[in-house]
């Protein structure tokens, strides 16, 4: 027991001694500490300087901050002339992509029309007519298979009389209001529909407004998308071919109003697959238009629309058609168009005639504009493409 106390005691003294050694080092260190920052303070008498202790406390009223908590002026106009350029060199690179994406969603809109136009095929043995007696439209035709079947079947359908072969159903019953007064308790449902809001038939770049009252439709929308009639036709009526200075001229140059073009879709057209003679891969079906209601001149306007159209000249459309003095329909444009003038002609002239720039292919996509070929294949065209390989691709082939 002793042994072990005495060990015990000698242990404590030997702590208590290390404590005291690491307290005299400690003090020496501060005394040091003290030494050089009086040497450093009369080395740089001129200097305000402040430190981080007791002796002399932060934001001293007798000495000013060694640190800093704000920029000076001139560094902040500097960072925000740095943030600026940063901005400018990629606001460009950002508006591209969102461009890129838009333009995707195009084609892929299209894309889908042209596996509609399928489905409609395989059921009816043919395409669709571009319009029918009625105003009917193709793109009303294939509501069901982009998967628009509850508004389809809200649609008042007629059978038309006449040349029931060719086709056997057109909408019968516009009831719009009377003019001018867009009163919603006179639309019928087939002007309804057209009010309709189908993400398939519109742009996402399309810069104007979406939905406007015209023709006494309320709230119609304004398409994006047309169908090709092929590459004839330089206008939708005969007396425009030549109130233009234009010469008929068959398979050449010839109007919307007759019956024999070259393309997919037109008036009381019934193209079928097997009369596809350049392949459902090479012929283009569908494209996109610069459309816009309140553009145009010499009494038309650059419209488009979809489902229908009362002024196609229901029941004029479902005449046969004798070139080339046929008087037969008219406003055909609304609903297809044709590869006769250079894709994206509005922005390339945009005092162009509009009784032929309403049948041109465009966009608000920059440089050209989207288009899909009959076997489901979307690509953007660019519009500085020869005019003569631009018509070749609306051209089914040798038989019409």
């Amino acid at each position: 027991m002793k042994k072990t106390n005495y060990n015990s005691e000698l242990l404590i003294t030997e702590i208590n001694s290390n404590i005291i050694g690491v307290a005299a080092n400690i003090k020496s260190v501060n005394i040091n500490l003290d030494k050089q920052k009086k040497d450093y303070l009369s080395e740089n008498a001129g200097f305000n300087l402040t430190f981080r202790n007791d002796k002399f406390p932060m934001n001293s009223p007798k000495q000013p901050s060694l640190f800093r908590y704000a920029f000076t002026l001139i560094e902040l106009l500097v960072v925000i002339a740095i943030i600026g350029v940063l901005i400018a060199l990629l606001l460009p690179a950002v508006q591209a992509a969102r461009e890129m994406a838009r333009r995707m969603q195009c084609q892929n809109n299209i894309r889908q029309q042209a596996i509609a136009l399928h489905g409609y095929h395989d059921t009816n043995q043919s395409l669709p007519p571009g319009v029918d007696a009625y105003g009917f439209a193709w793109s009303g035709r294939i509501l069901p298979y982009i998967e628009q079947t509850a508004l389809y079947a809200t649609l008042v359908l007629e059978t038309e009389t006449g040349d029931t072969s060719v086709y056997s159903a057109g909408i019968g019953n516009w009831n719009q209001s009377s003019a001018g007064n867009y009163n919603p308790s006179q639309q019928g449902p087939n002007a309804q529909a057209c009010a309709a809001l189908i993400s398939s038939y519109l742009c996402p770049s399309f810069p104007h407004e979406r939905q406007i009252n015209n023709e006494n439709i309320i709230d119609r929308v304004q398409g994006s998308y047309i169908a090709s009639s092929g590459s004839w036709s330089a206008t939708d009526t005969y007396s425009h071919l030549t109130a233009i200075g234009l010469t008929y001229t068959a398979d050449q140059c010839i109007s919307h109003q007759h019956n024999r073009q070259n393309g997919l879709i037109f008036k009381r057209s019934k193209v079928k697959f097997s009369g596809i003679d350049n392949g459902l891969s090479n012929t283009i079906v569908i494209g996109e238009v610069a459309g816009d209601v309140n553009f145009g001149n010499n009494g038309n306007a650059n419209d488009h629309w979809y489902i229908g159209s009362p002024q196609a000249d229901p029941n004029g459309a479902g005449n046969p058609a004798t070139p080339p003095t046929s008087t037969s329909g008219g406003e055909f444009s609304e609903l297809f168009g044709s590869g006769y003038t250079i894709v994206n002609t509005r922005w390339k002239n945009p005092t162009y005639d509009m009784r032929l720039m309403q049948l041109c292919f465009g966009s608000y996509h920059p440089n050209g504009a989207g288009f899909v070929r009959m076997d489901g294949s979307a690509f953007f065209m660019n519009d500085s493409i020869d005019l003569d390989a631009y018509r070749k691709q609306f051209s089914r082939g040798s038989k019409f």
